[in-house]
């Protein structure tokens, strides 16, 4: 990668995007072909902003929201996989 490539500045434009997120750009943009073409045609930060379009993002101001309504509450995703008789169909 070339100095004129700014990582700082893809962190920037990242800002509101889980880490997940931002590999699944960074695996879309690097594909085979395109490092291949790096040494003629070095790396854009516009290549990155179409993939994160197409992802989930969480501004700040909601992340802060939905983390401080969970505070204190039992992790929801995990649950007590032990307990029979709950959901549709039992």
């Amino acid at each position: 990668m070339r100095a004129e490539f700014k990582l700082d500045t893809l962190a920037d434009i990242s800002v509101g995007y889980t880490g997940d997120n931002i590999r699944k750009a960074v695996e879309f943009v690097l594909t085979k072909r395109r490092i291949a073409m790096m040494p003629r045609m070095p790396l854009r930060m516009i290549e990155f902003v179409d993939p994160l379009c197409h992802l989930n993002y969480c501004d700040h101001n909601l992340y802060s929201e939905i983390r401080t309504s969970f505070e204190g509450k039992p992790n929801v995703r995990g649950g007590n996989k032990n307990k029979k008789g709950k959901g549709k169909g039992k």
